[in-house]
């Protein structure tokens, strides 16, 4: 059985995603930690680099947001 989509993003290495995408890492993380919202172009190449849909990542930072 695979991981649920917040396990996914949640396990996600910030630094690494960050990298990856020549982003910086704290931004990453406040991102994927609900505390800034990112544009359009920037949640796609996230959803894309952790292998969910972009509506399950949108799903998951909503949730995240709600929780801080």
């Amino acid at each position: 059985m695979g991981m649920s989509t917040a396990q996914q993003i949640g396990s996600a290495n910030r630094t690494h995603v960050a990298k990856g995408l020549g982003l910086d890492r704290v931004y990453v993380s406040q991102v994927l930690n609900g505390r800034r919202e990112p544009s359009l172009s920037v949640a796609a190449a996230l959803a894309k680099k952790m292998g969910v849909s972009l509506d399950e990542l949108y799903r998951y930072l909503q949730r995240q947001a709600l929780s801080n």
